[in-house]
């Protein structure tokens, strides 16, 4: 086998070998709403604000209190996941008709 085609073979299986590295807690997308969150990374007070808003996002059946609560995640975290769930909210607000879509 070439080097090439070693280094091409390595690169597009590494991928697999390394998504659930030791140390990562990988939350579950259908309760954190987007992929691949590493719960480890959080400080407790994003994840308080996470779970606290998650809790009222899922819990209720009002579309004005699920976004709300997206809005307390999106602008309370200081972690770097707030902007994909400012994004996660803009296509929620999207799907309800609350804003125009992007073109």
């Amino acid at each position: 086998m070439s080097r090439i085609a070693f280094v091409l073979l390595f690169f597009l299986i590494s991928p697999s070998l390394f998504s659930q590295l030791p140390g990562t807690d990988y939350a579950d997308k259908k309760t954190y709403l987007i992929d691949s969150i590493d719960l480890t990374e959080l400080e407790s007070y994003d994840r308080n604000i996470l779970d606290s808003g998650l809790n009222l996002y899922h819990n209720s059946k009002d579309d004005s209190v699920r976004i709300d609560a997206l809005v307390i995640i999106s602008e309370e975290i200081y972690h770097p996941i707030w902007f994909r769930y400012n994004v996660f909210l803009r296509h929620e607000c999207e799907s309800l008709g609350a804003v125009e879509k992007d073109q």
